[in-house]
């Protein structure tokens, strides 16, 4: 489960299954937009209020 946790992160940022193992650049970039669409949700929801 945290495996496919960590894909899902990594193809965020642009992983390839193909490729092997993500890297942590990869993670983090991932990371980094995953932040953004959390962001852009509670900020949506705070407008509809």
């Amino acid at each position: 489960m945290a495996r496919e946790a960590m894909l899902a992160v990594a193809a965020l940022g642009g992983h390839l299954k193909s490729n092997g193992d993500p890297g942590w650049l990869v993670l983090g970039r991932g990371l980094h937009d995953l932040v953004l669409m959390e962001l852009g949700w509670r900020g949506r929801e705070e407008a509809e209020k």
